[in-house]
């Protein structure tokens, strides 16, 4: 009797069961899809106009927006978004005021950004926005240069 108690135990217990198979495909899966995202490398799309862009969570980019350029990251990136877009001031002060961005003045100082394609800008003329979302320096910048008439929107992973 013992031993039938053992057989019908395990038929129930251990880790070979439909649940630990199906869980180990999604495993694979998902460790295959990040290998195959990370060796094909962000994907770029530079200078787009407003109706071209694949507005949404990448590049959520305000009516009047020209010029459109940005990265849809890799899995584990650290970048998640970096879109910029030409604007004139007052449309990017609107929008900046709709997302809840509080701007201050770039006085004094010179802003570096990372932009889209992994190159670095830098803005002595405009206006930004910083706010960090957790201690391990996962954040946002977005900036407007005055100069370039150009706006920058950076949303960092850590």
């Amino acid at each position: 009797m013992s031993s039938q108690l053992k057989r019908e135990g395990s038929k129930k217990g251990g880790c070979l069961g439909k649940g630990c198979l199906i869980f180990f495909l999604f495993f694979v899966g998902c460790t295959s899809y990040c290998f195959i995202d990370i060796a094909r490398g962000p994907r770029i799309f530079e200078h787009l106009s407003y109706e071209e862009c694949d507005r949404g969570y990448y590049c959520s980019v305000p009516e009047g927006a020209s010029d459109i350029c940005y990265r849809v990251p890799v899995c584990l990136s650290v970048i998640a978004i970096a879109y910029e877009f030409s604007i004139d001031e007052e449309t990017f002060v609107d929008w900046a005021t709709r997302m809840k961005w509080d701007l201050r003045e770039i006085a004094q100082e010179t802003l570096s950004i990372d932009r889209y394609n992994g190159e670095w800008t830098e803005i002595c003329n405009g206006l930004v926005s910083e706010r960090t979302f957790s201690s391990n320096g996962s954040g946002e910048t977005v900036a407007f240069d005055r100069d370039q008439g150009r706006a920058y929107r950076i949303v960092t992973n850590r």
